[in-house]
């Protein structure tokens, strides 16, 4: 897939985005401990921090979403970014409990660009495209991820956490010239494509089709359940893996457990990141989007199980690849839900959409580590198998989904299709054929007849083209 300019940059911007965040949270311990305290309240404040962090952008991904269909993505974007750099500078000259909680805060509710990038997306992409563009942006972010620790350790080890927090500011401050320079506006709202003359008899009722058509379907409130079954996996492997290694491999060697730990944690960030970039276009192609997902969903499934249900005595390496078997997998699972979620939005809630969707998704990281605790200390290898379970389920929630968004388009085109057919034999003298299949709906047809009542023409104008593909911005 050619990828333009814009996406380019939208990338770029995520990947920056998530570079410089990585920058800051791994020197929370480090932070408050120069505010003193025992090793208990140290630990304590950390956890609050992280969890003040996630929260605010649980509840600020909604906000952002839906202010980017409202005002735009670049604006929208803009302003998260700033306030990124802003919090990431204050976070590392706090000199209290209180001032880093208020830059956590800040931070987290600026964090939600990731649902604004993936309604960019959406708007700028065809149907054939959205899928692998989706998946790039996952590139971004894993890659991001990757090498955001190892600088910020190594440039809080060079000037301390001053440097290290101002250095992240700086790059989001160059992230936001990057947004100036080279990211267009994309949302419908702010295009244009939406602006019809109205006459006063016929504002009301487009008021009123406009707040129709932006309520989100069932469906996609569904796909949110099934993303806040998928978004805890990820956590929990990161929260009881090392633990797990441990105790069944290493006989409580946290050195040696620790280490191949981070071995898994590599593989898993070079899976993701090679399948986002270059395995998921020809699979996707190969096996067309419905078998990419079920082949992702059986794969990440039997990792998760071997996780689990391997035995001790083949040693630790079966457990790495059954990490490989998982985040393969869910690689190949995860670009379907923002996929669907773009097809089934109305083009004016786009943003709201994905806004949601990483709002369900951070509430089930904050929340999954304490749900899945008591499980993992009353049998360890429970984690594992529930997480497979709640992935089999989280793929069977959005193949359904798929097939019947598919038969519904399938009947939708027949009804546009047996529609321009009759259109085309009604009145002898006419057009021979029409340019859009939607043109069917008008209540006059004859050119006389729409010279006699311009008005009643005007009005019919405005209404929607009900065969238009959901994929695409109303014209």
């Amino acid at each position: 897939m050619a990828l333009n300019k814009a996406l380019w940059t939208l990338f770029t911007v995520i990947f920056v985005d998530m570079f410089q965040l990585l920058f800051v949270f791994p020197l929370l311990p480090a932070l408050v401990a120069g505010f003193g305290g025992s090793d208990s309240e140290i630990a304590s404040k950390v956890a609050m921090l992280a969890a003040f962090g996630a929260a605010a952008e649980a509840i600020g991904c909604s906000i952002i979403g839906s202010l980017s269909d409202k005002y735009g993505r670049r604006p929208v974007m803009m302003l998260a970014t700033l306030g990124g750099a802003a919090s990431a500078a204050a976070f590392g000259f706090s000199r209290n409990f209180y001032e880093a909680a208020a830059a956590r805060i800040l931070n987290g509710v600026c964090g939600g660009t990731m649902g604004v990038a993936q309604a960019y997306v959406t708007d700028v992409t065809t149907e054939a495209e959205r899928p692998e563009a989706q998946n790039k942006i996952t590139a971004s972010f894993s890659l991001g991820l990757m090498a955001g620790p190892a600088v910020g350790g190594f440039l809080y080890s060079w000037g301390g956490i001053e440097v290290a927090c101002l250095c992240a500011g700086g790059i989001s401050f160059l992230n936001l010239l990057l947004i100036i320079a080279f990211l267009q506006e994309t949302a419908p709202s702010q295009r244009g494509a939406r602006e019809v003359a109205l006459l006063p008899g016929a504002q009301e009722a487009a008021t009123q089709e406009t707040a129709r058509t932006s309520r989100l379907p069932c469906k996609i409130w569904i796909l949110f359940l099934a993303w806040t079954a998928f978004a805890p996996i990820m956590v929990v492997f990161d929260a009881f893996a090392n633990m797990y290694l441990k105790d069944k491999y290493f006989e409580g060697d946290e050195k040696h457990a620790t280490q191949f730990f981070s071995s898994c944690a590599t593989a898993a960030g070079a899976v993701v990141f090679l399948v986002s970039m270059w395995l998921y276009g020809p699979i996707s192609r190969a096996l067309g989007f419905n078998g990419t997902l079920l082949s992702g969903g059986a794969l990440a499934a039997a990792g998760l199980i071997g996780m689990g249900t391997l035995p001790s005595s083949l040693g630790p390496v079966p457990f790495l690849i059954s990490v490989i078997m998982m985040c393969f997998g869910m690689q190949l699972v995860m670009p379907s839900i923002p996929v669907l979620i773009g097809r089934l939005s109305p083009p004016e809630s786009v943003g709201r959409a994905f806004g949601l969707n990483q709002s369900f998704g951070n509430w089930a990281r904050v929340f999954g580590p304490f749900v899945f605790t008591p499980l993992y200390n009353a049998w360890h290898p429970s984690v594992w198998l529930i997480a497979a379970g709640l992935f089999i389920v989280t793929t069977a929630i959005v193949l359904a989904v798929s097939l019947t968004d598919a038969a519904e388009q399938r009947a939708e085109s027949s009804q546009c299709s047996a529609g321009t057919l009759l259109r085309h034999v009604s009145i002898p003298g006419e057009q021979a054929f029409l340019t859009k299949p939607a043109e069917f709906t008008r209540s006059t047809s004859l050119p006389s007849e729409r010279s006699q009542d311009p008005q009643q023409e005007r009005i019919e104008q405005t209404q929607p083209e009900f065969c238009r593909s959901r994929s695409e911005p109303p014209v």
